[in-house]
């Protein structure tokens, strides 16, 4: 079982007595109330969580806090009373927290103080109510109250208001632009004023971030509607909430009724029959089926017992001992059993009393526990069910290990011990070197047949087999592959009756930390062998010498510290001719280089190694024979080498026999007269060698023999006389050249070579000089041993061959050679040229921009150019053949000369390349109505507002073209505007559109220039400006615009004066006017008829039409055009124009919208009118003669009665000749019928108890107009619903001919009519008439 613990949080009681004390804790109070006069004194707040249907209580319910009014003493008033209209009160500053407690700590009438009560409850998340800031505002209190600041605030705020109200008022009409711009203007404005209203700290006007955030994006909606006049149905929105607080329309009776409160439902649908079915009480143990067990941590349990329709009055369980099965009876007491039943309660409403309860008895005591008996408090014994309730030890488990201390590939040998009820399933976990390995889970069963787990139900005498306690074990063996430390640990266990103990929490593991865990450190192995010597290699070591024996241990960085140091056993066997004894030696080898020296030759063996903890392992090679061989020896012969020529002795041959180990290294030091001593170290492979010694130039040698090695022994010291021999050198004549490499040269350059030459003086030198297959002999003669020899310059490239054929000195002894040099020439000269841009050594440019000259080279780099411009000569160095130079200026740029290691030539095709410059843009003017005023100023012809003008421009440059230009646009109505515009060009010419969307005078600034080439420079390019006037449009419209000429067609009494009706119309601009004037004759022809009036010689004119032109209906006279003196012309939009209509009627008729004629009350009753509005209605209702005005071509009244409705007559609003009205008479007739009504229990509500199988009447009683129908519902009774609305579980039609209906029913709930219908009219509950898609009044048919 999970040791963890759960804490049942208990709700807040509910009496009168908590209510009392609930507001004792201030603190929580004053986080939630800013001051004390926000609490209402007959107000409280009772926050409850819902809780779930399900017949199990829950553990833990939701904390219940009730708030109280605080109640002041008798007689004391807490400041000064304050309107509902007034601002709040002002923040005080608390002197601390205490001062706030006294001030509002509620007090009975004797003077205590109340204490409250808080019951612990789960941790919810709860947003805290924002309390007012402490903080001072900016401007002190005693300089300007807290209210007075408000008001400022809310006053400047309204004067913000006004002024944005009257920039909407007077923004129509205004362009994009100026909308953008107000839009912007007073959203910057708003943002201001928040900001300087949240800096300022007013008391109740401080607002947080997001807050801010919220208010600001509103105000910006707001300015986005009002400065783009956005549309906004604002009228009808308005109307519509006003219906939300007044809700009336006319009635039949020219009176203003409320339709939702025509219809009274509850007397209609009256009365309602409740049927409860009595309950049974049961008793149950242990409902859940759980185990449980009890440990050093959890010493108590709680064994539920559930019950249900029942108070129980005693308890009686039965304890079976598991060790001793010794029977014990437990008696719950009466009063034990109140509490255990009040704790229950817990939760649950009091209403609720259907719902299952579960008592939580505490036990101590292992055993098996059933239920005996259980006594309600009508002393009756409660029907029971029992599942016995298993109470044991809970599972414990510990591990163990047989050695701590482990070498790889070792096996584990963990032991894992657990007690309780067997089987057992443990978890265990491995960890390697602090990693996760593995977790495993083992299952553990007794040798022995376990006994079944599921719990036995026996009414005599329980089965006690599976409750049993046993002690198993089970060992882990496991190859420990890897070193390290290897920990076990018990992660949980669970028993038989799936009781689980995790040992991961704190408090197992600070008891059991001992048994649950076991560390094991798997310690590696070492290893070891032998290198550099093996059977086939043996050692050899000088005589009298020791080295450390060639060993090697494979990763030893892996063996711990804790393992050292290592022990190493090794034998010897001396090299001798008989036979000798073996010798064994043991060492400690501390660290890696720790090893014994060895030096006596013979064999050695590696027997083992070994750690602290481990045996190693032995590779090979495991062998090594040692070998000390002789030191190393020399005898030498001498023979003297001589002239042939002259025989004079030119130098000696040693011839050597070595002694030891070769290699051998000779090392001997020559020592002349003058010079100094020279030493020379020579190498032999084998045991006899020769050595030559020869040397260049004359004189007396001494020649010393110094040491001698091998290659076991380090070089031996032989200095000695007999190791010493002189010899008087005197060479033949020799030369050499003193250049050891190849000789570079330039063609057609002098090439001096350096020769030395041996001997005695005077010498006669030979030599040649070979290229292509031709020779050329030279001789020379000097006395100078260092001669030079100057070969003559070359004009064929390549390489040529110097070479030194013989020579003789003074002994006239001449001495062949073979000394050559060779001598590679250039093939040609490094030249320069320019290369070519487009094919073109001529390049434009950018002006100012630097330019790449492309330069030629060829050679070897680097090269050195010198190049001349109108600066002068400037000199580059180059490493790329390809170079290029940057030029700056414009002009002619020349190659003077160039160079690499070679003097070279400069093309002189090539030689020179020319720099210009592109030239910069031009804007200009090309239109011919555009008219120069100086200094880059121009005007323009005049235009009317709305014609299309154009402005022409041409350029010079390089397309496309960019400009900038500004529009200042300064209209007769309204602010001046400025917008730029980028404009491209492809070509050089162009065309821009004149702004003519309003009258006023424009500026078109042309600010910037550029073109592909060149970007704008204000340096290179001045503004150009073009003026122009737009003229504003002519405009006319009707005086009475909208206005409706009426009168009767049949009428024949009309004044003399009557015949023309005169139309005023109201112009705007320069008259003289000219006007087109269309007058539509609606049903008799599709064409207008056009009238024309001209010389129009003032703003107001007054036009006539003839009504004997007028046909019976409607005639529709428009405003087409209007022009002025200016020749501005305006096109009137017929849309948006407002006309004026002449009615030419009939008399009115008015014609019922509904075929039917029975009406049921609240319905509407709706008829239209044709004729000109407003229309009088005349009609009777209810008994009297009536009349209705209506502005609408639809009459619509709803009834609020029943009774006969009668139209007997309508007039409209035609006047005709004397003021006279156009009317007609009519009988149109409607009936009002009554709703029928149904009474279920006589209109009243019953509550009838039966037991199951017995019956209850159920009456319905109807008024109304037979036949009937209704519908009638079963639904929860309101004990059962728990706060929640009632389930409807059945729902039933039926239908009556009588004035009585009788049924029967037997089922639990609570019965009620929902619908009615009679012959005319039907009425449905709330609610039921939506679910069914139909209106609570509906005409029946």
């Amino acid at each position: 079982m999970d040791q963890a613990k759960t804490i049942n949080t208990q709700p807040a009681p509910r009496d009168g007595g908590t209510r009392d004390t609930a507001f004792g804790f201030l603190p929580f109070i004053e986080t939630l109330q800013p001051s004390a006069s926000s609490f209402h004194p007959t107000t409280s707040r009772h926050l409850q969580p819902s809780r779930s249907a399900d017949t199990t209580p829950p553990l833990a319910s939701h904390t219940q806090v009730y708030f109280h009014p605080a109640r002041l003493p008798h007689g004391k008033m807490n400041g000064t009373p304050r309107l509902r209209s007034a601002f709040p009160e002002t923040p005080k500053t608390q002197p601390g927290f205490g001062a706030r407690h006294n001030a509002f700590t509620p007090t009975s009438s004797s003077g205590r103080k109340r204490q409250s009560i808080i019951r612990p409850g789960p941790i919810v998340n709860a947003t805290p109510v924002q309390t007012p800031s402490n903080r001072p505002s900016l401007i002190p209190e005693t300089l300007i109250d807290g209210p007075t600041q408000r008001l400022y605030a809310v006053s400047f705020y309204f004067l913000l208001l006004a002024w944005k109200l009257w920039d909407y008022a007077t923004s129509s009409g205004y362009s994009q632009i100026d909308s953008t711009f107000l839009f912007f203007k007073w959203s910057v404005l708003d943002g201001v004023y928040l900001i300087a209203l949240t800096g300022l700290q007013i008391p109740w006007l401080e607002w947080s971030f997001w807050t801010w955030i919220l208010v600001w994006f509103a105000h910006v909606a707001a300015d986005g509607w009002l400065m783009y006049n956005i549309g906004f149905p604002l009228a009808s929105i308005l109307l519509s909430f006003s219906k939300l607080f007044y809700d009336r329309e006319l009635s039949l009776s020219d009176t203003r009724v409320n339709a939702g409160h025509l219809v009274d439902g509850s007397g209609i649908l009256q009365g309602k029959q409740i049927i409860n079915l009595l309950p049974e009480g049961s008793a149950i143990l242990n409902p859940g089926q759980f185990s449980y067990c009890l440990d050093d941590t959890t010493r108590t349990v709680a064994i539920p017992v559930q019950i249900n329709q029942t108070t129980p009055d005693s308890i009686e369980l039965l304890r079976y001992d598991l060790d001793t099965d010794e029977v014990e009876t437990i008696l719950i007491t009466a009063k034990q059993a109140r509490k255990l039943k009040k704790e229950a309660d817990k939760g649950y409403d009091k209403t609720d009393t259907k719902s299952p309860r579960t008592l939580q008895y505490p036990v101590s005591k292992k055993g098996l526990y059933r239920l005996q008996k259980v006594i309600d408090q009508s002393k009756l014994e409660v029907r029971r069910r029992s599942n016995d309730a298993a109470v044991v030890a809970c599972p414990s488990a510990s591990i163990s290990a047989s050695q701590v201390d482990k070498c790889t590939g070792d096996l584990s040998g963990v032991s894992l011990h657990i007690t309780g009820v067997p089987p057992f399933r443990v978890q265990y976990s491995k960890r390697v070197n602090h990693n996760q390995a593995s977790s495993i889970t083992q299952t553990v069963q007794s040798g022995e047949q376990d006994e079944p787990t599921q719990i036995v139900l026996d009414p005599k005498r329980p089965h006690m087999g599976w409750t049993q306690s046993k002690t198993l074990s089970f060992d882990i063996n496991e190859s420990l592959a890897q070193n390290g430390t290897w920990m076990y640990s018990i992660e949980e266990v669970t028993d038989g009756l799936q009781n689980k103990v995790v040992f991961d929490d704190k408090v197992h593991r600070k008891v059991q930390h001992a048994k649950t865990m076991q560390a094991i450190s798997v310690h590696k192995r070492p290893k070891i062998r032998l290198f550099g010597c093996d059977a086939e290699k043996y050692l050899r070591i000088a005589r009298e010498e020791m080295i450390s024996m060639p060993l090697q241990l494979t990763a030893p960085g892996q063996l711990p510290a804790s393992d050292w140091p290592l022990k190493l056993r090794y034998t010897f066997a001396p090299q001798t001719d008989g036979i000798s004894a073996i010798e064994e030696y043991t060492r400690e080898v501390k660290d890696e280089k720790d090893f014994p020296f060895i030096g006596k030759a013979g064999r050695y063996d590696l027997a083992s190694i070994e750690s602290r903890f481990c045996a190693g392992e032995v590779n090979e090679p495991s062998s090594c024979l040692v070998y000390n061989p002789p030191r190393p020896a020399l005898n030498y012969q001498i023979e003297e080498i001589f002239d042939k020529c002259a025989g004079r002795p030119i130098g000696t041959i040693l011839n050597f026999d070595f002694t030891g180990s070769p290699p051998f290294k000779v090392r001997y030091e020559v020592v002349k007269a003058g010079v100094g001593t020279t030493p020379v170290v020579k190498e032999f492979d084998g045991m006899r060698g020769q050595l030559e010694i020869r040397e260049r130039s004359a004189g007396r040698y001494k020649y010393q023999i110094a040491s001698i090695g091998d290659d076991v022994y380090s070089p031996i010291n032989i200095r000695s006389p007999e190791n010493t021999f002189e010899q008087n050198i005197r060479p033949p004549a020799e030369a050499y050249f003193e250049q050891q490499q190849t000789i570079k040269a330039c063609l057609n350059s002098p090439i001096a070579v350096g020769v030395k030459l041996l001997g005695e003086g005077p010498w006669d030198l030979d030599y040649e000089l070979i290229h292509s297959g031709k020779r050329q002999k030279f001789s020379t003669h000097t006395d100078n041993e260092n001669l030079v020899i100057e070969v003559p310059p070359q004009t064929d490239g390549g390489k040529h061959t110097l070479v030194l054929t013989g020579v003789q000195d003074s002994s006239h002894c001449r001495t062949a050679l073979k000394e050559e040099r060779h001598i590679e020439i250039r093939p040609e000269q490094p030249r320069a040229s320019f290369g070519d841009i487009n094919g073109k050594r001529l390049v434009q440019a950018l002006e100012g921009k630097n330019v790449k000259l492309p330069i030629k080279l060829k050679g070897l780099a680097p090269w050195t150019v010198n190049v001349q411009n109108q600066k002068g000569e400037k000199e580059y160095t180059f490493r790329d053949p390809n170079a290029e130079i940057a030029a700056d200026l414009a002009g002619l740029y020349q190659i003077v000369s160039v160079a690499d290691s070679c003097p070279g030539i400069v093309d002189v095709k090539a030689d020179k390349f020319e720099v210009a410059w592109i030239k910069r843009p031009e804007l200009h003017l090309r239109d011919p109505t555009v008219s120069e005023q100086g200094n880059r100023v121009f005007r323009k012809e005049a235009v009317c507002q709305g014609d299309e003008d154009t402005l022409g421009l041409g350029f010079s440059g390089h397309s496309p073209y960019h400009i900038k230009y500004q529009i200042r646009g300064e209209p007769i109505k309204g602010q001046t505007a400025l917008s730029n515009k980028p404009l491209s060009i492809a070509s050089d010419n162009a065309v821009i559109n004149m702004d003519i969307s309003k009258a006023g005078q424009y500026t078109y600034t042309f600010n910037e220039l550029a073109d592909d080439r060149y970007a704008h420079d204000r340096k290179h390019f001045a503004p150009l400006t073009v003026k122009q006037e737009v003229y504003a449009l002519p405009s006319a419209q009707f005086t009475n615009a909208g206005k409706t000429y009426g009168y009767c067609k049949d009428e024949s009494e009309i004044p003399a004066e009557g015949e023309y009706e005169n139309i005023p119309i109201t112009l705007t601009g320069i008259p003289p006017f000219s006007l087109e004037i269309a007058v539509r004759h609606h049903g008799q022809s599709p064409k207008p008829e056009m009238v024309r009036v001209r010389e129009i010689l003032s703003n107001s004119y007054s036009w006539t039409l003839s009504r004997a032109s007028l046909g019976l209906g409607l005639h529709t006279v428009q405003i087409r055009a209007v022009k002025d003196a200016r020749g501005c012309e305006t096109l009137i939009d017929q849309n948006s124009a407002s006309p004026v209509r002449v009615q030419v009627s009939a008399p009115p008729r008015i014609v019922p919208l509904d075929s039917r004629t029975d009406y049921c009350v609240g319905d509407h009753l709706a008829f239209s009118l044709s004729g000109q509005a407003p229309f009088d209605i005349f009609y009777r209702f209810h008994g009297k003669d009536r009349k209705a005005r209506v502005n609408s071509h639809e009459f619509k009244r709803i009834a609020e009665q029943a009774s006969e409705f009668v139209v007997t007559g309508v007039q409209d609003s035609v006047a005709v000749g004397g003021g006279g009205k156009c009317k007609a008479k009519q009988d149109i007739r409607k009936m009002v019928h009554p709703f029928p009504t149904v009474r279920l229990s006589h209109g009243k509500t019953l509550t009838t108890d039966i037991h199951e199988g017995g019956e209850v009447e159920l009456v319905f009683e109807f008024t109304g107009t037979p036949p009937f129908e209704f519908t009638y519902t079963r639904s929860e009774n309101a004990k059962n619903t728990k706060g929640r609305p009632a389930k409807v579980l059945e729902t039933k039609s039926d239908s009556s001919g009588e004035f009585v209906k009788v049924l029967r029913a037997s089922d639990e709930g609570t019965y009620e009519v929902v619908s009615i219908k009679d012959r005319y009219c039907a009425y449905a509950a709330p609610g039921l008439a939506k679910a069914d898609g139909q209106k609570s009044q509906k005409l029946l048919t």
